[in-house]
C-alpha cells in the first residue's frame, strides 16, 4: 500500500506584537509617580562634600539620570500621531454625509505627525465644528457637483506639519467656498461700511469677518445653519491655546482653514492650590514638601511667607491650611532663596496634576514671580 505524504502548506506566523493599547489615565498616574520619584532628590539632606563618598555621589548622579530618561520616555506616551486624531471624525462625516446627502471622502496629510494628546483633545471641538460646516455647507449635493464638471464625490483634507516652531493644521474642502454676499450684507448692516470700503479690504480680513459673534450667513437655523454659525467659538478656542487661524475661500473652488498653534505649548506636573479666590501652581520639582499649617511654625526649616502677601494679594478668605516648602527656583519680588528652602502659606490644595503650560502676556511676564499659564484638565485657567 503505497503511502501518501500529506500536503504541507508552509503558514506565515503572525506579526509581531508591536503596540498594545494602554488606558490615558495609566499613562498620567506613571508620570505623576516617576514626578514623585525625582521629588526624592530635593529630600537629600545638605551634606557637605566631606560626607558624601565620591562613589556614593556618583551613584546618585548615575540614578538621577536614568529616572529622568524614564520620566522624558514616559513622557512621549503622551504623542498621538495625526492620523489616529483624525480617525475620531471619520464616522461622524459619513454619517452627517447621508443626513445632509453628500459624498465626500476624507483625507490625512502629514499624519505621521505626534502631537501631544493634551493639545489634540482641546482641538477637538473646534475641528469637529469645521468638519461639520465642510460637510453641511461646503460640499455640494452629488448632482450639482456633477453639473458644475466636478467628481461627484467631494474631498475634505486635514493636512498637518511643523513649521519651525509652530504645529500647522489644516482643514480644506473642493466645495463651493464661502458665500461672499452674505459677508457683504453682513458689513453692511452690521458695521455700517459702504461698498467701497468693502471692496478695499484685503481677502484675509474680509473672511475673518465670519468669526465674529454677530455673524450668521444663514436664512433658516438647522443645527449647523450657516458657514458662520459657530465660528467665533472655534476662533476662541483657538486663541485660548495662544494660536491663530486664517481662512482662504475661492468660489467654486472651496474653503480651507489654516491653524497656526505654538509647539512651545508643554505639559508640566504641578502643584495646584488656592489663594482665596485666585488658583495658583508651582511645578511638582521644585516643591520639597506639603505640610499641615497647623504642623509647623515659621522658626522650622527656612523662612515662612503667605503667598498673597509676596505676591501682593488680598487673597485669604479662610486660614491658611498648607505650608509648601519650595526650593530655589521660585523668584517672588525680585527675591530668590539660595541655599534654604522658602515655605509658603496657601489656603487649599487641590492636588499634584498636568498642565497645559502658555506663555505669558507682556504685562505678566514683566513679574518675575510668574513663568506660566496653566490650563488644567477641566479647563480650568491657573497661573504657574
Amino acid at each position: 500500500m503505497k503511502q501518501v505524504t500529506p500536503e504541507v502548506r508552509l503558514v506565515s506566523s503572525p506579526s509581531k506584537i508591536d503596540r498594545i493599547r494602554v488606558d490615558y489615565s495609566l499613562i498620567e498616574e506613571l508620570l505623576a509617580r516617576s514626578q514623585e520619584i525625582m521629588l526624592l532628590e530635593n529630600r537629600l539632606p545638605p551634606l557637605s562634600q566631606d560626607q558624601i563618598s565620591t562613589g556614593l555621589k556618583s551613584w546618585i548622579d548615575n540614578y538621577m539620570s536614568m529616572l529622568k530618561g524614564l520620566h522624558f520616555q514616559l513622557a512621549r506616551l503622551r504623542l498621538m500621531p495625526v492620523n489616529d486624531f483624525a480617525s475620531l471624525f471619520e464616522k461622524t462625516i459619513r454619517d452627517l454625509g447621508k443626513t445632509y446627502n453628500r459624498d465626500a471622502r476624507f483625507e490625512v496629510v502629514g499624519g505621521e505627525i505626534e502631537v501631544d494628546i493634551g493639545l489634540l483633545d482641546r482641538l477637538r471641538e473646534p475641528f469637529m465644528h469645521l468638519l461639520r460646516n465642510s460637510i453641511a455647507h461646503g460640499i455640494e449635493p452629488p448632482d450639482e457637483r456633477i453639473k458644475r464638471g466636478k467628481n461627484q464625490e467631494g474631498k475634505i483634507v486635514l493636512e498637518a506639519d511643523k513649521i519651525g516652531n509652530n504645529l500647522v493644521l489644516k482643514v480644506s474642502d473642493d466645495g463651493g467656498g464661502i458665500e461672499r454676499s452674505a459677508i457683504i450684507k453682513y458689513l453692511k448692516n452690521k458695521r455700517s461700511m459702504s461698498d467701497e470700503e468693502i471692496s478695499r479690504m484685503p481677502d484675509d480680513e474680509f473672511f475673518d469677518s465670519i468669526l465674529s459673534v454677530d455673524f450668521s450667513s444663514a436664512n433658516g437655523t438647522t443645527q449647523l445653519a450657516g458657514r458662520g454659525i459657530g465660528m467665533d467659538v472655534v476662533a476662541r478656542a483657538i486663541g485660548y491655546l495662544n494660536g491663530s487661524m486664517s481662512i482662504h475661500s475661492e468660489p467654486s473652488k472651496g474653503t480651507q482653514f489654516t491653524i497656526k498653534l505654538p509647539l512651545s505649548l508643554s505639559i508640566v506636573f504641578a502643584i495646584v492650590c488656592k489663594l482665596g479666590e485666585y488658583t495658583l501652581s508651582i511645578p511638582t520639582l521644585n516643591v520639597v514638601s506639603i505640610e499641615r499649617a497647623e504642623a509647623t511654625s515659621s522658626e522650622q526649616n527656612g523662612a515662612f511667607y503667605d503667598l498673597g502677601d509676596r505676591l501682593g494679594i488680598d487673597a485669604h478668605t479662610t486660614k491658611p491650611t498648607h505650608i509648601l516648602k519650595v526650593r530655589q527656583a521660585l523668584n517672588i519680588n525680585g527675591e530668590t532663596a539660595r541655599e534654604t528652602p522658602v515655605r509658603f502659606a496657601v489656603d487649599t490644595i487641590i492636588g499634584n496634576m498636568p498642565l497645559m503650560v502658555m506663555p505669558l502676556g507682556e504685562l505678566l511676564s514683566r513679574a518675575g514671580a510668574f513663568s506660566g499659564v496653566g490650563i488644567m484638565e477641566n479647563g480650568g485657567i491657573s497661573i504657574l
